[in-house]
């Protein structure tokens, strides 16, 4: 019981200062933070040691959002863009340019500006322009334009600029004019060769399949949603289904399932490196953006206990990489929706998992694990769900029964085939055939079974009061449930979302 005690006192360090970011960003809520930070004190009993973990956590937490925005908000650009100021910039594309609604999102880190006939100045800063679909422009180009400085609130408007803050987007430009643009020789760019090899695999892509299978394998292997039909993207949404085209932890633990069934006869430690190198490959694939970093991290620290023959504690590894998930960027806390879903669906299948498999044991066909783990993920998952889409998926555990088994399938027929397409371009011709045709009938299949009626429930608005509330039990459960936590450690080993048995 040392042991559970050591992590409770993890368990709420981690809680307060997630607290302290909250509070950071919302400091006219103090009065809400007092009469808080009395029940957490009562709650401990006020011993001394807590007392001060607690004060000296939330005022961590409540720094750490400052010094955040301090950074993003000291510069000129800031003021320029409040200003609403017209000016030509020089800079450099820092980021893969996004196409979403033939437009091109190109975010430019800014080295120099002129206003009219000045001189010059040097500054620093990231702008997000919004261009034509062409000409294509690439990661790594140096770019000179101009065009009117807007905030990115002016920008949303009615979304949250957060997530333009989370990038450093401290500017919008709606209608840039580009002057020149050209590649940079700086010698080597490890990015720019990431950016390049997920470019050659989905252009194989889509040599090798028509639509809306080419579509649908670039979203599943390589994280690209732009060109996925709308219609498609709604069949999925309808059925509860979009977290199989959302490059999340969901794709990582298929990849650990793959891996473990690839290499079922081999050591343990055999398993673990080959696990942890294709998920790093694979992270490599779909050009490492943030959502899939945070999903990379969580499933190698569990292959990673494997290879060193730990125990891996689910909720207490969890909780410690998301306090340094959001110590590194603590706005994804309360504004990056994918962030939020893959932490509370790991923590809905920690929490709730274990207590409803016993019941689904006997679901025919062995699709009470299925079964389980979609049920078990919905149950933390629905509020914020409700609060942003005001949908719940009535038919959601059916589809995924249904559907789930089939998606490591794909994910493991189309990576052989875009590989085979490097070396026997024939041979992946006819084996695209056959797994275009199978696609095909799967995403017929999706489209039928959303069109059922009552599939899918239109909800009112869910007040962000009753969302933060449950959130918030939610925390204090984890935290301070101490009799609970025996129940998590004592077994032994908990399975980070449903990690396969070949591992153990």
């Amino acid at each position: 019981m040392v042991y559970v005690a050591d992590m409770s006192r993890i368990h709420f360090a981690v809680a307060t200062f997630l607290l302290g970011v909250a509070f950071g960003e919302h400091l006219g809520y103090w009065f809400v933070f007092i009469p808080l930070s009395f029940f957490c004190l009562f709650w401990v009993g006020f011993r001394n040691d807590k007392v001060i973990l607690f004060l000296v956590m939330i005022a961590l937490g409540v720094g750490r959002w400052h010094l955040d925005n301090w950074t993003l908000f000291s510069g000129k650009l800031d003021e320029l863009a409040l200003a609403g100021t017209h000016a030509t910039f020089e800079g450099r594309i820092v980021s893969e340019p996004e196409v979403v609604r033939q437009k091109q999102r190109i975010v430019v880190e800014v080295s120099s500006f002129k206003i009219g006939e000045n001189s010059s100045r040097l500054m620093s800063g990231k702008i997000l322009l919004l261009l034509p679909e062409f000409p294509e422009l690439f990661y790594g180009e140096s770019i000179r334009f101009d065009g009117k400085l807007v905030t990115p609130k002016e920008y949303v408007r009615d979304g949250d600029p957060q997530q333009l803050y989370e990038d450093g987007i401290v500017a919008v430009i709606l209608k840039p004019r580009v002057f020149s643009h050209e590649i940079l020789n700086s010698g080597l760019d490890l990015f720019h060769v990431i950016l390049q090899l997920k470019k050659a695999l989905l252009q194989k892509v889509f040599e090798l399949y028509g639509e809306p299978a080419s579509s649908f394998i670039g979203g599943l292997q390589l994280g690209v949603r732009a060109s996925i039909p709308k219609p498609i993207l709604d069949d999925f949404r309808v059925l509860g289904l979009s977290h199989i085209l959302a490059i999340s932890g969901y794709n990582i633990t298929l990849l650990i399932h793959i891996f473990a069934q690839l290499f079922t006869g081999f050591s343990r430690k055999v398993r673990s490196v080959c696990t942890i190198t294709g998920i790093l490959f694979f992270l490599l694939m779909t050009g490492m953006s943030a959502s899939v970093i945070r999903a990379a991290i969580m499933g190698i620290v569990v292959v990673a206990g494997t290879l060193f023959g730990r125990k891996i504690r689910g909720i207490h590894s969890l909780l410690v990489c998301v306090f340094f998930m959001v110590l590194l960027q603590p706005r994804v806390l309360m504004h990056d929706l994918s962030f939020q879903l893959s932490v509370l669906a790991t923590l809905s299948l920690l929490v709730v998992l274990p207590i409803i498999k016993k019941y689904l044991e006997k679901v025919p066909f062995g699709q009470g694990e299925n079964l389980g783990v979609t049920v078990a993920a919905q149950v933390f998952t629905t509020p914020i769900m409700w609060y942003h889409f005001q949908m719940f998926s009535v038919i959601s555990p059916v589809a995924n029964v249904i559907f789930l088994p089939f998606i490591p399938f794909f994910m493991l027929l189309s990576f052989v085939t875009i590989v085979v397409g490097f070396v026997f371009p024939w041979l992946a011709q006819a084996l695209s055939f056959i797994v275009e045709f199978l696609i095909s009938f799967f995403l017929s299949s999706v489209h039928l079974l959303a069109l059922l009626p009552g599939a899918a429930w239109q909800l009112p608005p869910l007040p962000w009061e009753v969302t933060v509330g449950f959130y918030f039990l939610v925390l204090v459960e984890v935290t301070f449930g101490r009799p609970k936590l025996g129940r998590y450690f004592s077994q032994g080993r908990v399975q980070l979302a449903d990690e396969p048995a070949n591992f153990r």
